[in-house]
């Protein structure tokens, strides 16, 4: 693709930049645009040094030599966007071709790190290297090597956003969990007074699953089913066999299955069958709609790129269906699954219900049920994510569906 001009900090944002404090609301948005669009114009061979274009490229010896020849100051930056070496690593894995045998920005940041680069250098508008690799985690290898270096999870830019927030906004799954567990604070506000925790429901199920495991564990709240690929007991992956009572308990052998039954397990289990954990509702077929993930709306209005590893440009139309004769139907029926139930959004109308292949999908609706309805849109409301949906286990019947709604299940990846 063409180049659309040279690499100059546009007027605009100059201006912007001049604005003391932190950005928010329509200068925040503007100032994101414009230094995302410039971005694209950086050519490493015409706007950087030989050593920077190096960096940019990944080629290890040639940084190598550039550096024991003419030992630049690694505490500098380059380019009118004053961006420093090890962002410029970072920025060049994203643009680079990482199957290239002499594209090594790993290799060359941790060179960097030893040599004495500072790792939270902002640019010009406050990113840190840490901030690029939270908006596309293109060679999960440099994510790995920079937070060898302890980079600063909590760093804030102009716009008073830090890499969770990035991490978050981008769907980087990978990048926001590394931010966590190395100290992100998900209640920071950037200046429009958004913190990360507040995103959860406008960011695809995978990352609000990540965000609301790690407040959970720090409140010391115990999730059940945070993960059903794994034995409750022993946490080894491949489960076998699950508690018939409840049919929640996931277990590798029956050796744990009996331990978590004398710890405790046979007096807090509630069967499955106990009327007062279930509710039991006629379905209704979902009309043909079109469905638009959240996050896409939400990028719509910032004017931001759409999210990398999310499925937000990709607007399809599907038929939603519990006809028990078809095929992906009566995979389900008679079993029991685990369900996402969401609430309308405006408050009023039907709830969504579907299973993570959508093989099942229907919706519940309040006439001729609404003791029922109001029972669970009340469980959601107060346990389920951001008071909007939550996971269950359900039953699936012809034309109805028994949820076990004493049991909020841990947000899902899905």
């Amino acid at each position: 693709m063409a180049l659309q001009g040279p690499f100059v900090l546009p007027e605009e944002l100059s201006r912007i930049l001049a604005t003391p404090g932190t950005l928010s609301g329509e200068r925040a948005r503007r100032a994101r645009k414009l230094y995302y669009d410039a971005n694209l114009n950086l050519n490493p061979q015409w706007d950087l040094s030989n050593f920077g274009a190096w960096v940019f490229i990944g080629h290890f010896e040639e940084v190598k030599k550039e550096y024991e020849l003419n030992h630049p100051d690694l505490n500098g930056t380059e380019t009118c966007f004053q961006t420093g070496y090890i962002s410029l690593a970072v920025l060049g894995s994203q643009r680079m071709d990482s199957e290239s045998p002499t594209s090594q920005h790993a290799k060359v940041i941790v060179f960097l790190i030893l040599k004495g680069a500072p790792i939270d250098l902002p640019d010009i508008i406050g990113s840190t290297a840490l901030h690029h690799a939270a908006f596309h985690n293109k060679v999960p290898k440099v994510l790995q090597v920079l937070f060898n270096g302890k980079p600063d999870p909590n760093a804030r830019d102009r716009c008073g956003a830090t890499p969770v927030h990035t991490a978050m906004m981008r769907a980087q799954a990978e990048a926001l969990e590394r931010c966590l567990v190395n100290g992100g604070d998900p209640d920071l506000r950037d200046g429009g007074g958004i913190s990360p925790a507040a995103l959860l429901s406008c960011v695809p199920p995978a990352i609000s699953a990540i965000l609301t495991r790690y407040m959970n564990k720090k409140s010391g709240i115990t999730e059940i089913l945070a993960d059903k690929g794994k034995c409750v007991v022993c946490g080894k992956s491949g489960t076998v066999m699950k508690c018939e009572k409840c049919r929640v308990a996931r277990y590798c052998s029956v050796e744990c299955q009996r331990t978590h039954w004398r710890n405790g397990h046979n007096r807090g289990c509630i069967s499955f069958e106990d009327p007062d954990a279930t509710i039991v509702f006629k379905i209704s077929r979902m009309p043909y709609t079109s469905l638009l993930p959240v996050a896409t709306l939400r990028n719509r209005v910032l004017g931001e790129p759409p999210a990398e590893g999310s499925k937000t440009m990709k607007e399809k139309r599907r038929k939603a269906t519990i006809d028990p004769t078809s095929a992906s139907t009566r995979v389900v029926l008679g079993k029991t699954v685990i369900v996402k139930v969401q609430l309308p959004t405006r408050g009023t109308g039907s709830m969504m219900v579907y299973n993570k292949s959508q093989e099942f999908k229907c919706q519940l609706e309040a006439n001729g049920q609404r003791e029922e309805y109001s029972r669970l849109e009340e469980i959601i409301q107060e346990k389920g994510m951001v008071g909007l949906k939550g996971y269950f286990m359900a039953e699936i019947g012809e034309d109805t569906i028994r949820i076990k709604a004493s049991e909020v299940l841990a947000n899902q990846p899905w």
